[in-house]
Order: C-alpha cells, then sequence, then structure tokens
C-alpha cells in the first residue's frame, strides 16, 4: 500500500490533536490519547466517567470522518480558487463555513475531554498512562 492512502484510522488524527493548546495534558501524548480511547481499556470508570467516555469516543469517530470529508472538499474549493476566471468571493465563503466546522467539531471534543480530565482520578491517571507505556519518573 501506498503510505498516507487508508481509511484506518492512523496515528495522525492523534498526533493533530496533540498540538492544540485546549487539551490538557496528558491528552496531548498521542499514545496517551489512543489509549483513552481504546474501547479495551477500562479504569474503574464511573457511570459519569463512561458516559463521557462514549461520547468522546463518538465525537472523535464522527470528527475524523467529518474531516475526511471536509478535506476533499476542502482542496476542490482551493483548487477552483486558483482558476481564472472562479467567483473568489463565493468560494471563500464556502471555504470559510468549512473552517467554521472543522472549528466546532474540535471545541466539542476538546470540551468533552477537559469534562473528563477534570473527574479522573489520580490512580485513573497512573493507570492510563501505564497502559500508554508513559513512564513518569
Amino acid at each position: 500500500m501506498i503510505s498516507g492512502f487508508s481509511n484506518a484510522p492512523t496515528n495522525h488524527l492523534y498526533n493533530h490533536l496533540a498540538f492544540d493548546s485546549s487539551m490538557p495534558m496528558p491528552f496531548k501524548i498521542p499514545a496517551v490519547l489512543k489509549t483513552l480511547l481504546d474501547t479495551e481499556i477500562d479504569l474503574n470508570y464511573t457511570p459519569q466517567q463512561s458516559d463521557l467516555i462514549e461520547a468522546l469516543r463518538f465525537s472523535f469517530q464522527a470528527r475524523a470522518k467529518m474531516l475526511e470529508k471536509v478535506g476533499h472538499e476542502e482542496a476542490a474549493l482551493l483548487h477552483q480558487m486558483t482558476q481564472e476566471g472562479e467567483d473568489t468571493t463565493k468560494l471563500k465563503q464556502e471555504y470559510d463555513e468549512i473552517q467554521t466546522q472543522k472549528l466546532e467539531a474540535n471545541e466539542i471534543f476538546f470540551d468533552l475531554i477537559n469534562a473528563l480530565a477534570d473527574l479522573l482520578d489520580k490512580s485513573q491517571y497512573a493507570a492510563l498512562l501505564q497502559h500508554a507505556g508513559v513512564n513518569l519518573p
């Protein structure tokens, strides 16, 4: 397979989120975020935490699908903007709408992860880091 051409979730999806200032530590570490979203790992969540984890997983998957879809639209718009005779004002409005959609999807995800970060206790954080292979001195 040619590198970069796949429908499978990649670490790139997690890496993109890692650099956002809205993400609390340690979730900026891609391995930690990936571990948190793993359905096989249970950190003895409370019912409220379980609900947030489920919402996070859904939000992450929906966000990834949306980003893929709008990525194609965004590329097509950018290509159209470079063509002579195109109404760039209309195209720019469409492009701005895509950027707003991306921002809103990120905000929902970050709001959920910040809410969960406030609810996890010290032992849950330690277990999460251990599962992610992050060793603290």
